[in-house]
C-alpha cells in the first residue's frame, strides 16, 4: 500500500471521530426534551355507541404509534346512554396505563361526567361547566355505577366525595376554606364554619353543579386551557405536540354519518312496514266486507212473482220483472264474491311481504285459501243458475 493511500485512511478517520464527537452532545440534548405527543378525541353530543365504538378504534390506532402517550378529550355533552358510558370506561380500563388521559371540558352532565372524572388531569375552558341535570331524564347514573365510577376516579387523585355528588342526587358534598385558606371537602357539613368560608353545598335533592371558576377552587380541575395545544404547559410539558390531529374527529364523523343512514333505513324500513299493515287491516276488512254483502245477496234468499200456468202440470215461472231482479242479485253476488276472493289472493302477498319486514300475519294462509276456495265454489254456483226461470 502507499503512503498516499495510508495517509489518505488516516485523515478519513479521525474527521469521522471528530465529527461522531461533535454529534454526541446534539443528540444528549435532544433525549432531554423528549417531545409529548397527544390525540385529540371530541366527545360531542350524546353519548351513544358510536362514542366507545369511535373511541376504540381511535386507541387502537393511537397504540400503534409508540411517539402517543397522551389523549385528550374535548367534551361537550349534556348526557347519554348508560351502556354506552360503561363500555367506554371499559375501553379506557383496557388499555391500561398505555396512555395519560387529559378532559378539556366545554359542558359535561349525567353520564358524560363519568369520562371526565376518569381522566388523569381535568381541565375547563372558560364559560364550561361539569354536573348538573342531563338533557333526557331517565339516564342517569345509578348507585351502583356511581361507586364503581368513584373508584376509578379516586385511583385518578379526584375527590370521591365531588364524585358522587356530580352523578347522585342523594349525595352530599360540602366544601369549605378554614383560617389558612386551606380547602377541605366532606360529605357532611361542617361544624362553626362561617357562611362565608363556605365554598358550595350540595346533597339530597339535586345534582352538583361545577362552574369553572368553582371547580378549579375546589380543586377539581387544573388551571383553566382553552385548547388543547395549550394544556402542555399546564401540565408541566414543555414540548407538547398534536399527532393524527384529523383522525379521531374523521372517525367519529364518519360514524355518525353511518348511525344516520343506519336510522333513516330503519325508520324507512318501520314506515313501510307500518304501510303493509294499514293495508292488510284494510284488505281484512274489505274481505269481510264483500262476504257479506255476497251473502245478503244471494238470489236464493228472496221470494219472487210467477206466472200462474194455464195447466196445473207445468211449473210456474217467474215474471219478466223477477227474472231480472233476479239476474242483476247473482251479478252482484258474483261480483261481491270475486272482490273477496281477490282480496284474499292479494292480502295473502302482503302477508308474505310483513314477514320478510319482520312483522307477524293478520290472516293465515289456511283462513285466506278457504276464503278462496269458497268464493269459487259460490260463483260457480251462481253462474250455473243464472238464467233460471222458476222459484
Amino acid at each position: 500500500m502507499s503512503r498516499a493511500v495510508v495517509l489518505g485512511c488516516i485523515v478519513s478517520a479521525i474527521t469521522l471521530l471528530c465529527a461522531e464527537r461533535g454529534r454526541a452532545p446534539l443528540l444528549a440534548a435532544e433525549a432531554g426534551s423528549e417531545v409529548a405527543r397527544y390525540m385529540p378525541i371530541p366527545i360531542i353530543g350524546h353519548i351513544d355507541e358510536v362514542i366507545p365504538n369511535g373511541l376504540s378504534l381511535c386507541l387502537r390506532q393511537a397504540s400503534q404509534n409508540r411517539t402517543i402517550k397522551h389523549i385528550v378529550f374535548r367534551i361537550k355533552s349534556r348526557g347519554g346512554n348508560i351502556e354506552a358510558v360503561e363500555k367506554t370506561m371499559d375501553l379506557l380500563k383496557g388499555h391500561g396505563d398505555r396512555f395519560q388521559y387529559h378532559a378539556l371540558v366545554e359542558e359535561a352532565a349525567g353520564p358524560a361526567v363519568c369520562l371526565v372524572v376518569c381522566c388523569d388531569t381535568i381541565h375547563m375552558v372558560e364559560g364550561s361547566v361539569v354536573g348538573g341535570d342531563v338533557a333526557e331524564p331517565g339516564h342517569e347514573v345509578s348507585a351502583a355505577l356511581a361507586t364503581r365510577i368513584g373508584s376509578m376516579a379516586q385511583a385518578k387523585k379526584h375527590n370521591f366525595t365531588l364524585v358522587r355528588a356530580l352523578l347522585l342526587r342523594e349525595a352530599q358534598a360540602h366544601a369549605w376554606e378554614d383560617g389558612a385558606g386551606k380547602v377541605h371537602i366532606d360529605p357532611l357539613p361542617p361544624k362553626g364554619v362561617s357562611r362565608d368560608k363556605m365554598i358550595l353545598q350540595v346533597g339530597g335533592s339535586a345534582l352538583l353543579t361545577l362552574p369553572r371558576d368553582y371547580a378549579m377552587k375546589v380543586g377539581f380541575a387544573k388551571a383553566g386551557v382553552e385548547k388543547a395545544e395549550g394544556l402542555g404547559a399546564a401540565i408541566g410539558l414543555s414540548e407538547w405536540r398534536e399527532t393524527m390531529g384529523n383522525y379521531a374527529a374523521g372517525v367519529m364523523n364518519r360514524l355518525r354519518i353511518n348511525q344516520k343512514k343506519e336510522a333513516e333505513a330503519k325508520d324507512a324500513h318501520l314506515k313501510q312496514l307500518e304501510v303493509n299493515t294499514q293495508k292488510r287491516k284494510a284488505l281484512r276488512q274489505y274481505i269481510e266486507q264483500k262476504q257479506k254483502e255476497a251473502i245478503e245477496n244471494d238470489p236464493g234468499r228472496f221470494l219472487y212473482e210467477t206466472d200462474d200456468p194455464d195447466d196445473p202440470i207445468t211449473e210456474p215461472e217467474m215474471t219478466g220483472a223477477s227474472r231480472r231482479r233476479w239476474r242483476e242479485r247473482t251479478n252482484e253476488c258474483i261480483a261481491a264474491w270475486g272482490c273477496a276472493r281477490d282480496a284474499a289472493l292479494q292480502l295473502e302477498q302482503l302477508e308474505r311481504e310483513a314477514l320478510q319486514l319482520g312483522g307477524k300475519r293478520i290472516m293465515s294462509t289456511l283462513a285466506l285459501k278457504t276464503i278462496c276456495d269458497r268464493a269459487t265454489h259460490e260463483i260457480e254456483r251462481l253462474e250455473e243458475q243464472r238464467t233460471r226461470c222458476g222459484p
